[in-house]
């Protein structure tokens, strides 16, 4: 089941962040506060699952989302390049797959060998709905 996650989950995963000793920015701008969690890509880097999907994403920036599989080698659904944009990470689907062409913008917290992309814009209703759920990291 798919559960939109608002601004007090992004404070409740903040103060998980603050207590597990992460790294966390504060940068005020002007009448606003802008909170930036210090990640990189890199940290993305590996085999994750969340329970519906694998993603893979490579060394090189490159990603892959399959299906979970069953005894058959899994085929990707969608594929493409992550970039860094600030503070979110932008997933870019290559010529294959479900949303070919399109890019879903997120942010990202990395805790521990969690992953949770927090939805911030995209077109793409496939990733929109199941790239959200936290993902746990397989190596």
């Amino acid at each position: 089941m798919h559960r939109r996650r608002g601004p007090a989950f992004t404070l409740l995963i903040a103060a998980a962040m603050l207590a597990t000793a992460c790294s966390l920015t504060i940068e005020v701008e002007g009448p606003s506060t802008t909170v930036r969690d210090e990640f990189e890509l890199s940290d993305l880097v590996g085999d994750w699952e969340n329970g519906e999907l694998f993603l893979q994403v490579a060394d090189d920036g490159t990603y892959q989302a399959m299906e979970t599989p069953s005894s058959e080698p899994a085929e990707p659904i969608m594929g493409g390049f992550v970039a860094r944009d600030g503070i979110n990470v932008n997933f870019v689907t290559d010529i294959f797959g479900e949303c070919a062409g399109q890019t879903g913008v997120y942010e990202v917290l990395v805790v521990g060998d969690q992953l949770m992309l927090v939805l911030v814009d995209d077109p793409c209703h496939f990733r929109a709905t199941r790239f959200v759920e936290t993902w746990e990291r397989l190596r």
